[in-house]
């Protein structure tokens, strides 16, 4: 049994979104119509996760580095996307 999940309207964050576990999270929220805010520390590995991405993809996906030991730069982020 295949299961369909629509998130359109919907936001989702993802921290570590640059490779990994992080990025297919982020690919696969992008795939069922997410808007994902994808955070990580790696601006190498958003700039290729946003290549990777399809146009209609791409709109939704907001990439943010991010060092998430930052405890303001993380609040400051929430407050902008909240």
């Amino acid at each position: 049994m295949r299961v369909t999940y629509d998130f359109s309207h919907r936001t989702v964050w993802v921290a570590g979104a640059a490779s990994g576990i992080g990025r297919a999270v982020a690919l696969a929220c992008l795939d069922v119509g997410a808007d994902v805010v994808a955070a990580d520390i790696d601006e190498a590995g958003l700039q290729s996760l946003q290549a990777q991405c399809h146009k209609g993809a791409l709109e939704r996906l907001h990439a943010e580095l991010l060092d998430l030991s930052d405890a303001q730069a993380v609040q400051n982020l929430v407050d902008a996307t909240v």
